[in-house]
């Protein structure tokens, strides 16, 4: 992800390319155009990621919700991309100012010179990994948050907190990047070849602040240390999202290496490894849940698989085979038991976003300071600090080790406080949770019916525009036909029965 290119400013025009073309028409194709070619397919399998996403999302919340989910993820890429545009791609990747902040290339605008192709792909690529960090906190506060809310902070993650701990670890000159010429951090630099602390942790541990400051969805329960939740909706779409992600992956872990012209070996070798942590993750998950439930439970394997992955994200270009099939093995128990830390303490995360992401993404770093190999070192970073900073069971002086570590303590306080300055703000300002009413009707009824067309659309009749009329609306809907509707809009759910005391009350509509 180091950003230093050589490419110049000035390229050759279609125009002149065809005239380099022989007797048969065929032109010759550059290392550059190969480069740009690889990141530019890279940049596409990543961003169809978001197509899994959307469908592991949609699989796991209740039907009520799934047009919100649907549009919460195309909104999310959507501002991603304005916002990385104007500001996050400069902040991650323009001219270093300390070691902290890049000074140019905001509205993709560079202070000398233009553009290089090289460059453009960059920017693609780099906006595919966005869209990713983003997405992350959408399945873990489903059913719940205001779409609203979540634009903002998608909004903020995509303009300056995802692209600061960018720059600094993958810039060229970023104060923790292993590619400084001088002045390594801990001597090394951080070792984070595709994110598992940059872009999953970073995630990851916004979702749980998220679900922390939500709270539970309504018909969530606990008891004896477990969560009985709202059926999802679809194992199907479940499969199938976490099979896409499994595909984008690839690309995720392999384009990494950002020149395929002169590390095609990674690559291909980052490629290979990502097929078998996702595989090696999801057998254990399996396994360890079958040890506790006696039962093969789908979706814990399917997030096994993603335990999987995010675990060996970090060092899939600097491990050898035995590094990956104990880093993804433990990354299928470190998913397990982080998930049940969540039900411990009654925290509802719908997808599992933090064991997944979270804490397999903390792990994922410090196993990268433990199994990087040197010959597979030597050949993703530089081979003159072989010695120094391989990973500590493999000859390293431990500095790698440490420097990781030091860096997931940045990186969990980097994201915490961000969210929470952010999450804290719109909660005071009643920004955060959508209202009891619209939640358990579900937010589609609410803010996504489009069946304009029906005589029983319920548009006008749920917009009350004053106070007065919001209560007078909200002693209605207690009546028996508003119980029916709600009643019909809700889905079981497997656990303990809902106590008498229950009570809805909705304090605004506005969903």
């Amino acid at each position: 992800h180091n950003a230093t290119t050589t490419q110049g400013s000035q390229e050759p025009s279609i125009w002149t390319k065809s005239a380099m073309a022989d007797d048969d028409g065929f032109v010759a194709a550059s290392a550059e155009d190969l480069d740009i070619l690889f990141l530019l397919i890279s940049a596409m399998v990543v961003f169809f990621m978001q197509v899994g996403f959307s469908l592991l999302e949609i699989g796991s919340v209740q039907p009520k919700n799934t047009r919100n989910v649907l549009t919460k993820n195309i909104f999310d890429a959507s501002v991603g991309a304005i916002w990385f545009c104007l500001t996050g791609y400069g902040v991650a990747f323009g001219k270093d100012y300390n070691g902290v902040i890049g000074t140019d290339l905001y509205f993709l605008q560079k202070d000398k010179g233009d553009m290089t192709g090289y460059e453009w792909a960059h920017f693609l690529f780099q906006w595919a990994f966005v869209a990713t960090s983003a997405t992350i906190l959408s399945g873990a506060v489903a059913d719940r948050i205001r779409l609203k809310a979540y634009m903002i902070f998608a909004s903020y993650l995509s303009a300056f907190a995802y692209p600061m701990m960018v720059h600094w670890v993958w810039h060229g000159d970023g104060w923790l990047s292993a590619f400084r010429a001088e002045d390594r951090f801990m001597g090394c630099g951080v070792v984070d070849f595709a994110g598992s602390g940059v872009v999953h942790t970073t995630g990851g541990i916004a979702a749980l602040v998220a679900c922390w400051m939500i709270g539970p969805r309504h018909g969530v329960k606990f008891k004896d240390g477990k969560k009985y939740a709202p059926d999802a909706q679809s194992s199907v779409y479940q499969t199938t999202g976490c099979l896409v992600l499994w595909f984008g992956w690839f690309a995720f872990n392999g384009g990494s290496v950002l020149y395929i012209s002169a590390a095609s070996a990674v690559a291909a070798r980052a490629m290979v490894f990502t097929a078998l942590g996702a595989a090696i993750g999801g057998i254990a998950t399996a396994i360890i849940v079958y040890a506790y439930e006696k039962q093969v439970i789908i979706g814990e394997a399917l997030n096994g698989i993603l335990a999987g992955l995010v675990s060996i994200t970090a060092g899939c270009a600097t491990m050898d085979l035995a590094g990956i099939i104990i880093t993804s093995a433990i990354g299928g128990g470190v998913y397990f038991y982080a998930n049940a830390w969540l039900a411990k303490n009654h925290l509802d995360d719908v997808v599992a976003a933090f064991p997944v992401h979270g804490a397999c993404g903390i792990w994922g770093v410090i196993a990268a300071g433990l199994f990087s190999t040197p010959k597979y070192f030597k050949q993703a970073y530089n081979p003159d600090l072989v010695d120094k900073c391989s990973g500590l069971f493999y000859g390293g002086e431990g500095n790698q080790f440490l420097a990781n570590f030091l860096f997931i303590l940045i990186c969990v306080s980097w994201s915490a406080a961000n969210s929470a300055m952010v999450f804290w703000i719109m909660k005071k300002y009643r920004m955060f949770r959508v209202p009891a009413l619209t939640e358990k009707a579900g937010v589609d009824l609410f803010l996504h019916n489009d069946n304009t067309g029906e005589e029983d659309n319920m548009d006008e009749d749920i917009a009350p525009s004053t106070e007065e009329e919001a209560e007078e609306h909200a002693r209605m809907s207690a009546t028996a036909s508003g119980l029916e509707m709600l009643l019909s809009a809700t889905q079981p759910f497997h656990g303990p029965e809902a106590t008498d005391g229950d009570q809805l009350q909705a304090v605004s509509l506005d969903p």
